[in-house]
């Protein structure tokens, strides 16, 4: 999710918010878009989300019109600010899309059915308008899945969506994550090269030998606490710089404009439309896995695209490809033609040697009957 939203907002004002961090080699701007470490990602999405959230609400709150403030206020004064669109984008990936993604997190740490379900929902039709085929249908599939389960299983997927080692009621974490905790503390009571008859003696008395490494620590004094709470710098600094960069370039305050990215680029006429837009892909590949369609469905439509050059883009990858498919299919014709001619040329080739062969056969048998008289 954290990947998907980088993606889609790289162009926007990402990039500029990952410079504002440090991030200015290539390769340091590389690895912040790949989100290869999640917990450094994270962290980054935490503070642009915080960022963007002050400076959204500063335009309103210093509204002199407005008369109390409140949420709802805030939903129907982002209403009379319909002229700009650059703000009504950013209100949407943020209250659509980023806060979908904290609440995702915050479902998965309490084991909350309702939050995880809930920021799913909100984040599917990015998956759809981006065209992230694999986690479209996955979602999609996994709540037709629970709407036809049976009672008994609903009420087990819904009671343990996420699982604590530990006892932790907001310390919850996905099953994967927990089996590779237990497979890292097997690790280290096998050597390099243990065979499967240690890793299932390991495996049946790790309890025991988990028991024995705590008392041996608490003999010698050690640290014994098997886990320790993550550390996070304080990030008001950076949170300070990347509104001070949004500030000077009165990106988040509203008035009659097209809709463009931080840097002053125009973005592609969709991308306003984007959550509607996957909304409706999202629609359709429902009906499509309901009827039994899932992977005959929209085979090959492009991409709600963000930037104008991405759409130039993608036309030209397509021309390329409809280019190579139609050699590809000129290059079969040519193949078939070719191996159709080689089989009339040795069969033309076989006539001719046989009509040859009959001949010369027929001539000698006259040439003897000749001679015999």
């Amino acid at each position: 999710m954290i990947k998907a939203y980088t993606e889609m907002t790289w162009e926007v004002l990402m990039k500029d918010f990952a410079k504002t961090q440090g991030y200015v080699s290539e390769k340091a701007l590389a690895f912040f878009k790949s989100c290869s470490d999640h917990h450094i990602s994270f962290d980054n999405l935490q503070k642009f989300y915080i960022a963007l959230w002050y400076e959204l609400l500063y335009p309103y709150i210093h509204d002199s019109t407005v008369q109390g403030h409140s949420a709802q206020g805030y939903l129907e004064w982002t209403l009379s600010t319909m002229d700009d669109k650059t703000y009504q984008f950013m209100v949407t990936t943020v209250m659509k899309y980023c806060q979908s993604i904290m609440l995702f997190r915050e479902g998965v740490r309490e084991n909350s059915y309702a939050k995880l379900t809930t920021a799913r929902r909100q984040f599917a039709p990015l998956w759809s308008s981006r065209n992230h085929t694999k986690y479209d249908r996955l979602v999609a599939a996994a709540e037709i899945e629970m709407l036809r389960a049976p009672d008994a299983i609903k009420s087990v997927l819904t009671t343990h969506v996420s699982f604590s080692r530990f006892g932790d009621p907001n310390s919850h974490q996905g099953i994967d994550y927990v089996l590779e905790e237990f497979n890292r503390e097997v690790k280290r009571w096998i050597t390099r090269h243990g065979d499967a008859n240690t890793w299932k003696k390991v495996i049946r008395n790790i309890d025991r030998l988990s028991s024995l490494r705590s008392a041996v620590e608490k003999s010698l004094c050690l640290n014994t606490a098997k886990r320790s709470p993550r550390t996070r710098p304080n990030s008001s600094h950076d949170i300070t710089t990347f509104r001070q960069h949004l500030r000077s370039n009165n990106y988040l305050t509203p008035h009659t404009r097209e809709l463009q990215s931080l840097e002053g680029v125009m973005l592609d006429e969709d991308t306003i439309n984007i959550h509607k837009l996957g909304n409706q892909r999202r629609i359709e590949l429902i009906n499509g896995i309901v009827q039994g369609r899932l992977f005959a469905h929209r085979s090959r439509l492009p991409p709600v695209f963000i930037t104008r050059t991405e759409r130039i883009f993608y036309s030209i990858e397509m021309q390329a490809y409809m280019d190579i498919q139609a050699d590809s299919a000129s290059a079969q014709i040519l193949v078939i033609l070719v191996r159709e001619t080689q089989s009339a040329t040795q069969t033309r080739r076989y006539t001719v040697a046989t009509t040859d062969l009959f001949q010369l056969l027929h001539g000698s048998f006259l040439n003897s009957r000749f001679m015999s008289k």
